[in-house]
């Protein structure tokens, strides 16, 4: 225990100085995982196996999506988050999952068929290489736990007060949906109920908010991405059909971590499908969201986790990396709410593939040309459980903090090392000087320093005030082994005012005076008034 303990206090200190020497934000971002930055989509990306989140909890039958930031903007180059100022009452994932509920509550299915389509699970969480207020959750989340934390679910994105880092836990309850069942798929596209469930004032309160705020595109995207998105959906006569084909048709593109450049002025999402047709999954996110929007759907792109590592045995530790890091779409389904969908490649098949059949695509594509290049899909990477070992820390993403943490270290090392060597020298320089002065120069020096001395312990001569008033409202604390401050006192206003030589004998009795209240001053205070002194 005490081993485990010492390892998260390292690595959350790596974690918290990697986050200030990078400038890091309070939410999360794709960036944090070896990602471009958030929201923008330009650039490649890199393989890390780093740990940023754990899993203990039930076992799943489809892959788990964990959502983490959503962006509802897409301004031609990236996403922006800009639907912040909701018209409706009531916590946004909260109200997502009560529409899918109330379309069950309202279907034809009987409660057995319902287990079918979806069932509870449960997961606890955990921060394990990450700083960040962001909270993840899946798709329709049904609730929360927390301990001493009230997050913002007002928004898409759901936020902690304050940024948490390794050790945070929280627990969450969520459905498991079979979305490759035909139950499910009926239900989707609106033919599993005898009428539509009846929305109350809120939820079309929230139904006209998505609408006006979630079909936007810029005049950058050209006509011939709508041109694209109409060719794909021709004929087709539900939003999730619509989808869905859209989906299928991504998928048909090639997957790479390296994709080519996009121009400078030119609409991610046109060069993408028409000019590039590779990337990685926030390209094929961004070009799902920008073509169901094409189509007048309402959809958003949203960044976080998947793992598949959840469908194995129940209650183990499911360990998420930045490998698991992803972008997917998101479509409004009327009257079931934001439903995910999954054109990537590399993640399609999983995501598509009913609980009850053998791995398989999902729904096919329209018989549109195909790009010309293939790269060959890669299968969902495993995830990996184990029990805390040290070993994950020193991973490449730790590592990378690592060495964020030793040049912080070098750094303050050679400031403090700059400060030793000016406070050595001038220190040289001060007794070269005091050596070159006279005995009434010398005898000025010492009396200056016994007053410093005395400043620095809150007794400061008072302007007008005597020595012997000083000397008497210090009350002793003044006053050494090698004599006391009165004694003192009566030897420099001897030499001072009374016209008395200044001998070797009462320089050296005034020198190992003062050398005695320093001593005994430095001996008394702590670390800090001690370099304070110093460098006066």
């Amino acid at each position: 225990k005490l081993t485990a303990a010492a390892e998260d206090k390292a690595n959350a200190l790596i974690i918290h100085i990697g986050s200030l020497f990078s400038g890091g934000q309070d939410s999360y971002a794709l960036s944090f995982t070896g990602y471009t930055g958030s929201g923008h989509l330009n650039g490649g990306l890199f393989s890390s196996s780093a740990v940023q989140l754990s899993l203990t909890g039930s076992r799943t039958k489809s892959p788990l999506y964990l959502t983490g930031t959503v962006h509802d903007f897409y301004n031609g180059h990236g996403w922006e988050q800009r639907a912040l100022d909701k018209t409706y009452s009531g916590e946004e994932y909260l109200l997502n999952y009560q529409e899918l509920t109330d379309a069950l509550d309202a279907s034809i299915y009987t409660s057995q068929e319902q287990l079918e389509m979806m069932r509870s699970c449960r997961f606890d969480l955990r921060f394990e290489g990450l700083k960040t207020q962001t909270v993840f959750y899946p798709p329709f989340t049904a609730s929360f736990f927390f301990i001493n934390q009230e997050p913002d679910a007002r928004n898409d994105s759901i936020l902690l007060p304050k940024a948490q880092s390794v050790g945070f836990t929280y627990s969450f309850l969520c459905m498991d949906i079979n979305w490759g069942s035909e139950k499910v798929q009926k239900l989707l596209r609106q033919e599993a109920w005898a009428q539509p469930p009846a929305l109350d004032e809120e939820q079309q309160k929230r139904e006209r908010y998505i609408y006006e705020n979630y079909i936007e595109l810029p005049d950058t995207v050209p006509e011939r991405v709508y041109a694209l998105a109409e060719e794909i959906t021709e004929g087709l006569s539900t939003d999730y059909d619509r989808m869905k084909a859209i989906e299928g048709w991504l998928n048909r593109l090639a997957y790479t971590t390296s994709p080519p450049q996009c121009p400078e002025g030119q609409d991610f999402t046109d060069f993408f499908l028409f000019d590039s047709q590779t990337g990685y999954c926030t390209y094929f996110a961004t070009a799902m969201a920008v073509l169901g929007r094409c189509c007048g759907i309402p959809t958003r792109y949203a960044e976080g986790f998947v793992t598949t590592g959840t469908r194995r045995t129940e209650g183990n530790q499911v360990m998420i990396t930045s490998d698991n890091a992803h972008a997917w779409a998101e479509g409004y389904i009327p009257n079931i709410g934001w439903v995910p969908f999954e054109p990537t490649p590399r993640y399609y098949e999983a995501a598509n593939t009913a609980w009850n059949l053998p791995a398989q695509g999902g729904t096919p594509a329209p018989a549109l040309p195909a790009p010309e290049s293939q790269e060959e899909e890669t299968a969902v990477p495993d995830d990996w459980t184990q029990d805390s070992l040290p070993a994950r820390y020193l991973s490449e993403q730790s590592g990378r903090l690592l060495i964020h943490f030793l040049e912080a270290v070098l750094l303050i090392a050679a400031l403090f090392l700059l400060l030793a060597l000016f406070l050595f020298c001038r220190r040289a320089f001060r007794r070269r000087s005091y050596r070159r002065l006279d005995a009434a120069g010398k005898l000025e020096n010492r009396m200056r320093k016994v007053l410093l001395l005395g400043e620095m312990q809150d007794l400061r001569l008072e302007a007008g005030e005597t020595l012997a008033a000083y000397g008497k409202r210090a009350a002793g604390r003044l006053d050494t082994a090698a004599g006391s401050f009165a004694d003192i006192c009566t030897l420099y206003q001897s030499i001072r005012f009374g016209g008395e030589e200044a001998g070797e004998a009462k320089i050296l009795q005034l020198e190992q005076y003062t050398d005695s209240l320093e001593k005994q001053y430095l001996h008394g205070c702590g670390r800090l008034r001690r370099l304070l002194y110093h460098m006066r």
